[in-house]
């Protein structure tokens, strides 16, 4: 998919008479087996990902794991989704925090995030 995506885009690119990878795209890894390739899907794509997002809701629904209020679950998957993409001069963007009424839970996840590399958060409003 990501040989595919850079062909379409550098057709567009030339079309438009853009210099080689000025598009650019954010890859969703949100499946059991995106995680597992993360490594090889961002490394394909590295010329035209700035950043990668984690789909955790996506990614349990995938794996048949309930999401706790602690999120102990995506412990492993986080921090494997942001070694890969620090590997690979990649932002890491994390999942929507999903208790928005609980503004003291999201600051301490943040700390926690930054703790193991994530470097920024999807933020959605609930309705």
């Amino acid at each position: 998919d990501v040989v595919e995506i850079d062909l379409v885009l550098a057709e567009h690119e030339t079309k438009y008479n853009l210099a080689r990878h000025t598009l650019k795209v954010i890859p969703q890894i949100e499946s059991t087996i995106s995680l597992m390739n993360c490594k090889e899907i961002l490394e394909a794509g590295q010329s035209r990902f700035i950043a990668a997002a984690f789909g955790a809701d996506d990614f349990l629904a995938d794996f048949e794991v309930f999401r706790s209020e602690s999120d102990k679950e995506l412990d492993f998957s986080r921090k494997w989704f942001a070694l890969c993409c620090h590997a690979h001069g990649v932002i890491s963007i994390d999942t929507p925090y999903v208790q928005y009424k609980n503004p003291d839970g999201l600051n301490e996840q943040l700390e926690y995030l930054t703790s193991i590399g994530i470097k920024a958060k999807f933020a959605i409003h609930p309705s």
